[in-house]
């Protein structure tokens, strides 16, 4: 496919890349379809959920049966490096990557942190499937604001140079606004615009928001001892995607539901 630029990324605007994006939506991208992905979605991210809570209970048990016996395990950074690694093992692919960048601007602002797991698990109280992330208004805030200070490819222009003044992680300033993923606001542009805008961007976001907030909603996050918020680092990585350079490095707690 990459041959003589004939992927749909990388091909000149003409006929056949118009054929080729046309089927794409039609096939798989379109909104009817994405929607009919959301079982999937919702599996997918369970196992997610299920392999994390799973990791929790065995280095629980180890350490409780002795660690003396699992000495690598009681390693702050281990568990944390296991953890993560499961999360973003593709850390490349560009849902991937706006996880990784949402996650490490939330540890560095415990205010936005703190109200987005808030509205999820009001939100998400009791639901173990058919969870619908309509009505987690601040969460897609949270999702514009990473994509506005990181948008996954700035690669024929800089978006982020565009979109950091103000440089501040404030999901707030999209709360009364009517700028959108579409292209038509063009101080705001993470998936490009015009003839030649991702035609993914509903798959893309519906991934990232439901993965999110389960993230959220079943595990409270904080940073490895002698960590503090601003020494989270934010550095981005050369490439196709623009990704975190350094690993994320985050301890999960196990959220018990009050009500349960």
């Amino acid at each position: 496919m990459w041959y003589d630029y004939t992927d749909l990324a990388f091909s000149p605007y003409n006929e056949y890349r118009r054929q080729m994006r046309r089927i794409c939506v039609v096939e798989l991208l379109s909104a009817k379809n994405v929607k009919s992905f959301g079982s999937i979605r919702q599996d997918e991210v369970s196992i997610l959920i299920k392999s994390i809570k799973t990791l929790l209970m065995f280095l629980s048990g180890c350490r409780q049966m002795g660690s003396s016996s699992f000495p690598s395990l009681t390693t702050t950074s281990k568990l944390s490096s296991l953890c993560m690694q499961d999360m973003f093992s593709a850390g490349k692919e560009t849902s991937s990557s706006a996880i990784d960048w949402a996650m490490a601007e939330l540890m560095r602002n415990p205010r936005v942190m703190e109200k987005v797991q808030r509205e999820v698990r009001e939100c998400l109280k009791g639901k173990e499937k058919d969870i619908d992330v309509k009505g987690l208004k601040y969460l897609k805030l949270v999702v514009k604001e990473t994509l506005r200070l990181h948008p996954p490819i700035p690669v024929m222009i800089s978006v982020w140079a565009m979109g950091m003044d103000p440089e501040t992680f404030q999901p707030e300033r999209f709360e009364n606004s009517c700028i959108d993923f579409l292209g038509s606001s063009f101080e705001y542009l993470p998936f490009g615009a015009g003839r030649r805008i991702c035609p993914g961007v509903n798959f893309g976001l519906a991934s990232v928001e439901l993965s999110l907030a389960q993230i959220l909603y079943h595990f409270d996050w904080s940073l490895p001892p002698g960590i503090s918020f601003p020494d989270v680092d934010l550095t981005e990585q050369e490439g196709i995607t623009v990704s975190r350079k350094n690993h994320l490095f985050l301890l999960p707690t196990l959220y018990i539901n009050p009500s349960h």
